[in-house]
């Protein structure tokens, strides 16, 4: 394949709503708005065919390994993918659609290699499938990591080597941060964050920082070491990358909510980024999270009382009085 033409793929209405789902939730969209379904799909080709090829590689060494024979091993390898790929694809399932994929240039060689494999006579759209889905095989902070395999490799050895780097995000892109990265981490919904520390001119001192993967700029740069970290900080950054990296953390936060029966009972159901406490007074649940967090949280819970911080209970009134505006 000298030029990299537009490929026309087979692939169930499923598979194809949980890549849209996975480039919308990565925020791989164009300057409209929309979800950016070619660079997505190379995304995958780019970040996720070279462990797809090498796990085949595995599969297939084994099975050789057991049968003791190179032929009749590609053979058994070509009937499991040739199965899994049947399968997906019967004609009699209704629910199928075609989707347009145009590969990037460099790719090239990988789309040729994928395109001939497993013993097809022609070459086919539909060798691309498997790796599609055995990509959605994967948990969801995975899947981001391939997504974004590029910037991840330099934030982890920047991280590994405490490296002091410099970094754009993708909705700032003309504001540079200067950085010491301290780890990168899975918050509760399943995003990777990178937790830092960044000097705050206004407070004069090194602050946490939690940026998420996906919005971080590609263009990372070493810098030399002009900052120094701070025990404090790094203690924050631990305690975030614990309870949640999503959420800064500062110093001191206490959170102590009162809650009555009906906020009690929604609590243990509402499971989802759901705070944990660490002491019961009574009615009054004392959290150690951050206030940004129990904000989060707390605005879709009925019958609580914010005891502490005023702040976050200026926030949930204010967010509530907001509510009722717009509803009047």
């Amino acid at each position: 394949m000298s030029e990299m033409e537009k490929l026309n793929i087979r692939i169930p209405s499923a598979v194809k709503q949980r890549l849209d789902d996975d480039a919308t939730l990565f925020e791989i969209t164009k300057e409209n708005g929309e979800i950016n379904r070619n660079e997505f799909l190379n995304r995958i080709i780019d970040g996720y065919y070279p462990q797809y090829d090498e796990n085949n590689a595995r599969l297939e060494k084994n099975i050789r390994d057991i049968i003791g024979d190179d032929l009749k091993a590609s053979e058994v390898m070509d009937c499991v993918l040739k199965e899994i790929q049947g399968y997906q694809m019967n004609t009699s399932i209704k629910n199928n659609c075609t989707i347009s994929y145009k590969p990037w240039t460099r790719l090239s060689r990988s789309i040729d290699r994928i395109l001939t494999k497993n013993q097809t006579t022609d070459a086919h759209p539909r060798n691309l499938l498997p790796i599609f889905t055995s990509y959605l095989n994967n948990p969801l902070y995975i899947r981001e990591q391939y997504i974004f395999k590029d910037s991840l490799a330099l934030l982890s050895t920047a991280c590994d080597n405490h490296s002091q780097i410099s970094i754009t995000l993708k909705s700032s892109p003309k504001i540079s941060h200067s950085i010491l990265p301290h780890k990168l981490s899975v918050g509760n919904e399943r995003f990777n964050y990178l937790l830092c520390q960044e000097w705050d001119a206004h407070q004069q001192k090194m602050v946490p920082r939690t940026f998420r993967l996906n919005r971080i700029n590609p263009d990372i740069c070493y810098e030399a070491k002009t900052l120094e970290p701070s025990l404090l900080v790094q203690s924050l950054l631990d305690k975030m990358d614990l309870l949640n990296p999503a959420y800064l953390m500062k110093e001191k936060e206490r959170i102590v909510i009162e809650m009555g029966a009906k906020a009690k009972v929604d609590y243990r159901k509402i499971t989802f980024d759901r705070p944990q406490f660490v002491n019961v007074e009574g009615n009054r649940f004392i959290f150690d999270c951050s206030t940004s967090h129990a904000y989060k949280y707390f605005r879709g819970l009925d019958g609580i009382k914010v005891i502490a911080p005023e702040i976050l209970s200026k926030n949930l009134i204010a967010f509530h009085r907001h509510a009722l505006e717009i509803l009047e």
